[in-house]
């Protein structure tokens, strides 16, 4: 009881414009309150994730996990395939910290501009860290630039309901995330820019959360086949 108080009451104490200060701040307590995010509306989506990625993953693939946070997913994947060949990145270096026990390459970087090159990567995963970014579709033109050929893309978000009902009866659960997380409700169709075809979606009978997932086509490095 008394640590959910003190989850309660740590928004009013985070330092507000400064994301990799507030996630360093939130670091220790971040696993714990997600799964209260989990709980109430994000479930159904990661589950979509990991059920993506444990048809996709093999021993050598080579998998980004952007946005890694403490590690909780890449140590996952880890469970899941502890042959692939894995990379964190973050920004907050505090959530590095906790990530480093995950065996991979863990680097130090923001979504907007990162330290890889073209097709690196065969599968990019981003969860719960898109809407975090200043510039979230500047963010996947980023994830779709160190994808290779044929590799698979996976998304998961934080979603604006568009019912207006859903919308009031989720209103201070959007507003704890808000504030406590410094995150966004992305629109419904987010991302709207994607090469040759749309993602595959998955929405939270919530409405709040969204799970896709995108092939690059095997055309070029861009993603756009000739």
């Amino acid at each position: 009881m008394l640590s959910a108080i003190r989850d309660v009451l740590l928004p009013l104490t985070l330092p507000r414009g400064d994301s990799v200060a507030l996630y360093d701040r939130l670091a220790p307590r971040y696993d714990r309150m997600h799964r209260r995010w989990l709980e109430r509306a994000g479930a159904e989506s990661l589950a979509a994730l990991q059920g993506c990625l444990a048809a996709e993953l093999e021993p050598g693939r080579r998998a980004l996990d952007a946005g890694c946070g403490p590690g909780t997913l890449a140590r996952w994947v880890m469970g899941a395939e502890p042959g692939a060949d894995l990379t964190l990145v973050d920004l907050a270096p505090a959530m590095l910290e906790r990530a480093s026990s995950v065996p991979g390459r863990h680097v130090h970087a923001d979504l907007l501009a990162l330290p890889f090159s073209e097709a690196e990567f065969d599968i990019v995963i981003c969860a719960w860290a898109l809407e975090t970014t200043a510039e979230p579709e500047r963010a996947v033109a980023e994830l779709v630039r160190v994808l290779a050929p044929g590799g698979l893309l996976c998304l998961c978000f934080c979603r604006q309901p568009e019912a207006r009902s859903e919308r009031l009866r989720s209103l201070r659960l959007r507003l704890s995330v808000r504030h406590g997380f410094g995150g966004l409700f992305l629109q419904g169709n987010f991302p709207q820019w994607l090469p040759h075809r749309q993602p595959r979606r998955l929405v939270s009978r919530r409405q709040l959360a969204s799970f896709a997932c995108w092939r690059k086509p095997a055309g070029s490095p861009s993603g756009v086949e000739p």
